[in-house]
């Protein structure tokens, strides 16, 4: 996901975070706003690169396009191989994994607020340090440490005491 690190990652718990929950929003509104959000600022910000190396936005290096053509390969190819219900079966597995990636979301950055420009701090996640939680959440449940490093793989996670502590099993 590209905007992720380029977008969520550096607007963390702002105004122009479409990863981050409201207070009081719902998950279904959160999903909705959440994947537009992904969607629009991934185009954008391809679409700023390929301008910068001289090319257009619509030129074959644009990665968000190359991720769509491979996202519609996947149903295309089970429809080929094994017809239209298994095409079917495979766009539905695939909504259904996107809004689990944004229930995560959801509860990892419900109703948390940082103010434009300020430093990322422990308190600007969820932590969930359930038994259960954590080895579902295959320890992105420790979420501040992806925040200080997007890039840290997710065994050498740490958990975070001091973080706010979400309720969870």
């Amino acid at each position: 996901d590209i905007a992720h690190v380029k977008g969520h990652h550096l607007d963390l718990d702002t105004p122009a975070d479409s990863d981050t929950a409201y207070r009081g929003e719902i998950i279904y509104t959160f999903i909705f706003r959440a994947s537009y959000g992904a969607y629009s600022e991934a185009i954008k910000g391809e679409a700023q690169r390929l301008r910068r190396l001289g090319l257009s936005p619509w030129n074959w290096r644009n990665r968000t396009y190359q991720e769509v053509v491979l996202l519609a390969l996947v149903p295309a190819l089970c429809g080929y191989f094994a017809g239209g219900l298994a095409a079917g079966v495979a766009v539905t597995s695939m909504v259904i994994a996107k809004a689990l990636v944004e229930a995560f979301n959801y509860f990892q950055h419900y109703g948390l607020q940082r103010l434009p420009g300020a430093p990322i701090a422990k308190h600007h996640a969820w932590n969930h340090m359930g038994a259960i939680a954590r080895p579902i959440g295959v320890e992105i449940t420790n979420h501040i440490n992806h925040h200080f490093d997007g890039y840290t793989p997710f065994y050498a996670l740490k958990p975070e005491p001091e973080a706010p502590q979400m309720p969870s099993l």
